[in-house]
């Protein structure tokens, strides 16, 4: 089994985001056997990561660049999760892991409200008149809110890069183990978090393990497109659905408490305008206070999330729940059974590219 390892081909083309950068910017390739050790891929993979995610960070400066902030984190994802798999081997990974996260720390919130609200829009063509009072209110609040500072971020992250450019060039433990040896014990520790994760999933609510379950499977998939293969591609694109389907449901489960949130301080506020208007208001003037027409709003989108959540788990449960994540993990377990082969002296070797990114 030929395998390319790759930190560069799953790049957007960053020519669709900004006609400045060049389309050509990573084709540059080095050849390494199959068998070298992992310092030595390590070292190149690394620095193309952290090229990569430098290239995104400098998007943040471009206001009108949509997409930024979510490339910005992915890559930042793609080198944390790098750093996470192969820690054992990258001098003080963990602490360069740490920065990473605080960094991103200032884009949660704005990355959550942004994806609520577009969840609300595309919910608001749809939506009847009383459901729209409670969109209209909660897109009005939600946008106020999600302003993130993006040339603080990107002064951040430049500064958290200093040393681990370093540690890349210079600090990458000596080991000859290689690659493929490590890689596979990678994924194999993985797949097996994702299994007992996938495990305890159990109804909508358990929150904390689908977004864990959703967490693991992102690690096992930025590792596995490390590796060009038909066998590691297949992997990767199950695991995409999945992400996809996890992901969307992650989300709602973020976005209902902040509606539960503003629905009960609209019915605190209904409740004191109708205690002061009931003596000088009529029926249907009461009817109508504005805080009764948000909260009855508020009220039918958090219905409608629940319905959302509960259409979401269930294509969850027949995709990869119980039983239905078999012939995944078993198509898993064969292609690291693949990575042992291809590993043994008797093997052929395989050559193999890492793309680099020019400076």
């Amino acid at each position: 089994v030929s395998l390319a390892f790759k930190c560069h081909s799953f790049i957007r083309d960053l020519v669709g985001h900004d006609k400045n950068l060049s389309q050509t910017a990573y084709t540059d390739t080095m050849m390494y056997d199959f068998h070298d050790s992992i310092s030595t891929v390590l070292a190149q993979l690394g620095t193309g990561l952290l090229n990569d995610a430098k290239t995104q960070a400098e998007r943040l400066s471009n206001d009108e660049d949509s997409e930024a902030l979510h490339d910005f984190r992915v890559s930042v994802r793609r080198l944390r999760s790098f750093l996470k798999s192969f820690e054992g081997f990258i001098k003080n990974a963990k602490k360069h892991r740490q920065r990473f996260s605080e960094v991103m720390t200032f884009t949660n919130a704005g990355r959550d409200n942004e994806v609520h609200i577009v969840w609300l829009k595309e919910y608001q063509t749809n939506a009847n008149t009383l459901e729209r009072d409670g969109i209209d209110y909660l897109l009005e609040n939600l946008s106020s809110n999600d302003h993130i500072d993006l040339n603080e971020v990107k002064k951040q992250f430049m500064k958290a890069t200093e040393k681990l450019e370093d540690t890349f060039a210079k600090t990458v433990k000596k080991i000859e183990e290689s690659f493929a040896t490590v890689t596979a014990d990678v994924l194999e520790t993985y797949g097996k978090d994702l299994q007992t994760l996938l495990s305890s999933i159990e109804r909508p609510e358990d929150d904390t393990a689908t977004h864990d379950a959703r967490i693991t499977g992102k690690k096992l998939r930025y590792t596995l497109e490390l590796l060009e293969s038909k066998e590691a591609k297949t992997l990767v694109k199950r695991l995409k659905k999945f992400q996809d389907t996890a992901g969307d449901l992650h989300d709602l489960q973020v976005l209902e408490p902040k509606v539960q949130t503003f629905l009960f301080a609209e019915t605190v506020l209904w409740s004191q305008a109708f205690r002061d208007g009931s003596k000088t208001l009529s029926h249907t003037e009461l009817s109508q206070l504005p805080e009764l027409q948000r909260s009855y709003g508020l009220a039918a989108v958090q219905r409608r999330l629940e319905s959302e959540k509960t259409l979401l788990f269930q294509t969850l449960q027949k995709t990869w729940l119980g039983e239905n994540s078999r012939d995944f993990f078993s198509d898993l377990g064969a292609f690291i059974e693949t990575l042992g082969a291809n590993n043994q002296e008797t093997a052929k070797p395989a050559k193999t590219r890492v793309k680099k990114v020019k400076n």
